[in-house]
């Protein structure tokens, strides 16, 4: 976890998103009060996007992938030490927006924070098994770009859909299966519990496949 920590921090694609989040975070509280949900969808978007490309480089290729592959204990190990360490970012994020945010309502503070943790994570597990795939940047762009994307809901996706159904249906299934924003954002409307099982089932899988990959993808015949 330590040494996910160090990668994580020092990778200059998690510090640039880190420096989006928190003017992200500072721009509803500039001029007219923003709603709720606006202040909602930041704090769980920043998250997101953090969580998505800091899980990017903690099992990119190289160092971080080898690192984990010679990794004493369980095959499982290196997944759950990488998503522990990405959640502790999204955690710490999570909690610093929701207080910027909610700050006179401690209750509403810390119901965004835990939706934004929970589904942070949940998208930091889905990008750790790509960095080993794509690499770091490539993955941490394909997280950007569902952390970014993921807030609109499959019923908006599907209306803007509609003229090509053939179009419409596999896109809307994808957007209801992936970890993307939107689930955390209905998390704290309704349903709270369908959406939270949803998200937990990933962080589940992301440590799976990042355990799979850190010792199948680019190994060497005898390290298989």
């Amino acid at each position: 976890m330590r040494l996910a920590l160090r990668l994580a921090t020092q990778d200059r694609a998690t510090r640039l998103a880190g420096l989006l989040v928190a003017l992200g975070c500072s721009v509803p509280l500039l001029g007219e009060p923003a709603s709720v949900e606006a202040r909602q969808r930041t704090a769980i978007i920043g998250a997101a996007l953090l969580a998505a490309v800091s899980g990017a480089c903690v099992l990119a290729r190289g160092a971080p992938l080898w690192s984990a592959r010679r990794a004493a204990g369980p095959w499982l190990a290196p997944g759950i030490g990488r998503l522990a360490a990405v959640a502790l970012i999204a955690g710490l994020a999570a909690l610093a927006e929701a207080a910027v945010l909610f700050g006179g309502s401690p209750a509403r503070a810390a119901a965004v924070a835990a939706s934004a943790l929970l589904g942070a994570g949940a998208l930091g597990a889905a990008t750790m098994p790509l960095g080993a795939v794509l690499g770091s940047s490539g993955a941490a762009g394909v997280g950007a770009v569902a952390a970014l994307g993921g807030s609109i809901p499959p019923s908006a996706i599907a209306t803007l859909l509609a003229p090509w159904p053939l179009v419409r249906t596999p896109v809307v299934l994808v957007w209801n299966v992936l970890p993307l924003p939107w689930r955390a954002q209905a998390m704290l409307t309704g349903n709270a519990a369908s959406h939270g099982v949803w998200l937990c089932l990933w962080w589940a899988a992301g440590v799976l496949l990042a355990g799979w990959v850190a010792h199948r993808v680019d190994a060497p015949d005898g390290d298989r």
